[in-house]
């Protein structure tokens, strides 16, 4: 975990909030698409910066200046995404329509 991003850990999800092409991609290389939602499966250290690997996208290793390893991209470009526990929502929105029926008329 950094102090700069706190919420960073491995199984996170995250969501790209720059949209501007990715430079230095090799032919056959995916990038995360933006508005999408990935999984961080992997955070290291990359020229100064803090790198992730997604679950989603998987790239072959390329021949780096350390030698071959896969692409990361630069955690700057990602924010976290917040999930909700949708039960707890379904379940109240249950209650409301079961309330409405029983009653037999919907409050004004």
């Amino acid at each position: 975990m950094s102090e700069q991003y706190p919420w960073l850990v491995v199984g996170c999800r995250v969501t790209q909030i720059d949209d501007s092409p990715w430079h230095a991609m090799d032919l056959g290389e995916t990038a995360p698409e933006f508005g999408a939602v990935y999984t961080v499966r992997d955070i290291v250290p990359w020229r100064g910066e803090i790198g992730i690997r997604l679950a989603e996208i998987v790239n072959p290793p390329a021949l780096q200046p350390w030698g071959y390893d896969e692409c990361v991209f630069i955690v700057s470009c990602f924010r976290p995404v917040k999930t909700i526990d949708t039960s707890s929502q379904v379940s109240a929105l249950k209650k409301i329509v079961a309330d409405v029926f029983q009653n037999d008329s919907v409050p004004a």
